[in-house]
């Protein structure tokens, strides 16, 4: 296993070896910039500070495989220390924050702030075994997360919160949400539809928004 590093005000060599010499953008870790070799099976990523990306972050396929384990990205404090301290992403209106375009992947202790979509996953693109702790999705012009109506098995979304977004809090997609709150989205707090896989809520919290629910076909 590999660990990597990611902060946007690090001026060292920015390869990801190191935090004096961190990638200073979640899409060049990714992507595995200044000739350092894209996260793979069993790798950590570590995340510290915030960025304001120029462009929509594209999560593409180089996270793990059926076998070699999931690639993990996760926010830690300054100190690098595990905290439940998240990595903030600030995102732009006119454009979605993040693409997702990967399976086998981990991503604990990220904030969106801002976007489109928060996080846009597009219909019928299946990925597999995506899992998701302590995100926090908020303020984005449509919805927090969306997912497409199918195609997203085996994706967990586990102590995360979706809140004041202009549409719904999540959208489309299968998998199972737990420990979640959906708060103050102007649309529904919940928007499941069609897929082909079936969504299970487990002791989640859906207050306040414009409708609370709606759950269809394969629920």
């Amino acid at each position: 296993m590999t660990t990597y590093y990611v902060d946007p005000a690090a001026t060292g060599l920015q390869d990801g070896s190191s935090w004096a010499n961190a990638w200073t953008s979640l899409q060049e870790a990714i992507d595995g910039g200044m000739s350092m070799s894209p996260p793979a099976d069993g790798d950590l990523v570590l995340m510290r500070g915030e960025e304001t990306p120029s462009a929509t972050i594209d999560w593409d396929s180089t996270g793990g495989s059926t076998t070699g384990g999931v690639v993990t990205y996760r926010g830690v404090n300054a100190s690098g220390v595990d905290d439940g301290t998240r990595y903030k992403i600030n995102g732009d209106s006119s454009r979605n924050t993040i693409n997702w375009l990967t399976s086998w992947t981990t991503v604990e202790n990220l904030e969106i702030n801002g976007g489109n979509n928060g996080f846009y996953k597009q219909n019928y693109s299946m990925k597999y075994y995506c899992n998701f702790l302590n995100i926090y999705i908020h303020n984005c012009n449509a919805d927090g997360v969306y997912q497409g109506t199918g195609g997203s098995s085996s994706f967990r979304w586990t102590r995360c919160r979706f809140e004041d977004n202009g549409g719904d809090g999540m959208e489309g997609g299968a998998g199972v949400v737990y420990q979640c709150v959906f708060k103050g989205n102007s649309g529904y707090g919940v928007k499941m539809i069609g897929g082909q896989y079936g969504i299970v809520l487990i002791d989640s919290l859906i207050l306040n928004n414009d409708v609370g629910i709606w759950l269809s076909h394969y629920t």
